[in-house]
């Protein structure tokens, strides 16, 4: 019950629910379960995971930042929720946020994205990326899909529309930068789906011919980014009680309401099943299936995927075939899962860390801790294109990245299987009211920095 002190919902809404069963182990996820953390998680215990691990047996938590390989597929994803202020804030790297006891605003902070995570998903621009989750949708993404529908659905999101504040400006950036074949994200309490056709472009992107070089020691140069100055904060966190959605720009409050439905959790769930159509979209896209794949290291689409929250009605689950693209079968995650028989007494692992996501990790804890004065002046637009506006930080960083892939690459393929027996139960099961409210070390945080050697930095 503890762990209640850490979740940002009501007061009304604070009770306890089925998940201390599946990490006791009296219930078991009947499926392989991969996630992300969004705005509504137990804080505290998602932080004590920072770079991912079994939160309970068969669930996985891709960390703050994270990636995995699954059977060929490769699957990325970045927690929270962007927040403006939050954001910027994070950029001075000064942790206050992660203190128990949270306060009333910290328990907010605490889940938004941070810049350094941020950071790290944009540095994943080298890889393929299948698969890229999110809380939040990518910005102007309601523009890909069926926008007369979404707001036949929700049309108090046309005030956000039109402001460009629907969804995160982070993500938006993300979505173009990293062009995934497919973009999974929830949020907003409605399905959507689109379709994001990319420019591809062959070659490398990141040309020093080609873009603007800026020195990462003039901490005194601000550039101001009209675009950015004119965007306004959709602050769905600060100051919002059960039922209502804040605009807040400065001292302009708007007082239009949002329906939670978070009184409909205890209402039976809705079995049935719910079927994948296209029919969302204003054109029809192609099909998953005919989706095409990598070229020269970019794609030519994303499919973007929203469901709806899990309640009566709701279309919250749907099945869907992802390709292996060919390229991918020659990974260890593939080939060791596809080729072991039924009769086989020793389950063979399903999860393999993603090397360049460990050489980052690596890189930037270690970059963050040891130049924070670099750090320090970053301007926050900069973080928006941080390849044109940090180009020789960005040189630098990827030169680091690149060494430490070297290490990783010589390690067996084995070192980066990641066991489903790690888990253990380290925080008291019970229901006991002198359970103190502290951060429990994880032994799967540890385990991966040293073996890793990722800085870790105690909570």
């Amino acid at each position: 019950m503890v762990d209640l002190q850490t979740i940002s919902v009501p007061e009304k809404y604070k009770k306890l629910g089925d998940f201390h069963e599946y990490y006791s182990g009296a219930k078991r996820a009947p499926v392989l379960t991969i996630f992300i953390g969004g705005n509504h998680e137990s804080s505290s215990y998602l932080k004590e995971l920072k770079y991912g691990g079994w939160v309970a047996p068969n669930i996985y938590y891709l960390g703050e930042f994270g990636c995995v390989w699954f059977r060929g597929l490769q699957i990325g994803g970045l927690s929270g929720i962007y927040n403006r202020r939050s954001f910027y804030d994070s950029i001075r790297a000064d942790n206050k946020d992660e203190r128990l006891p949270y306060n009333p605003h910290t328990i907010r902070s605490i889940y938004q994205v941070k810049a350094k995570n941020y950071l790290k998903m944009y540095l994943m621009d080298q890889q393929k990326l299948d698969i890229v989750l999110s809380h939040d949708w990518p910005q102007h993404i309601e523009k890909k899909g069926n926008m007369r529908k979404l707001l036949k659905d929700k049309p108090f999101f046309k005030a956000d529309i039109n402001n460009g504040t629907l969804g995160s400006p982070l993500n938006n950036v993300l979505l173009d930068h990293l062009k995934p074949r497919y973009w999974f994200a929830s949020h907003l309490h409605v399905r959507f789906q689109a379709l994001v056709k990319h420019n591809v472009k062959r070659g490398n992107n990141h040309d020093a011919d080609s873009a603007p070089k800026k020195s990462k020691y003039n901490d005194d140069e601000v550039k101001n980014d009209a675009q950015n100055d004119e965007k306004i904060e959709l602050e769905m966190d600060e100051g919002m009680d059960s039922n209502k959605l804040e605009l807040n720009m400065d001292a302009m409050e708007n007082n239009e309401e949002i329906k939670l439905d978070m009184d409909d959790f205890d209402k039976k769930l809705n079995t049935d099943k719910i079927e994948l159509t296209m029919d969302d979209f204003e054109i029809a896209p192609t099909t998953p299936s005919q989706l095409p794949l990598k070229v020269d290291n970019e794609v030519l689409e994303t499919h973007f995927l929203a469901l709806d929250k899990c309640l009566p009605r709701r279309k919250f689950l749907e099945i869907i075939d992802v390709e292996i693209p060919k390229e991918n079968t020659g990974h260890p995650s593939y080939r060791q899962d596809t080729n072991h028989t039924s009769d086989s007494k020793v389950e063979p692992p399903l999860l393999y860390y993603d090397n360049r996501s460990i050489a980052i990790n690596k890189v930037i804890e270690r970059f963050i801790n040891g130049n924070l004065r670099v750090w320090n002046s970053i301007q926050q637009e900069d973080f928006y294109n941080f390849v044109l506006k940090q180009f020789d930080l960005y040189s630098e960083l990827e030169d680091e990245i690149k060494f430490e892939l070297t290490k990783l690459n010589n390690l067996p393929d084995d070192s980066f299987q990641i066991d489903s027996n790690s888990f253990k139960i380290i925080a008291p099961t019970s229901n006991e009211e002198d359970i103190p409210l502290k951060y429990w070390e994880n032994n799967q945080t540890t385990e991966y920095c040293s073996k890793f050697q990722v800085p870790y930095n105690k909570l």
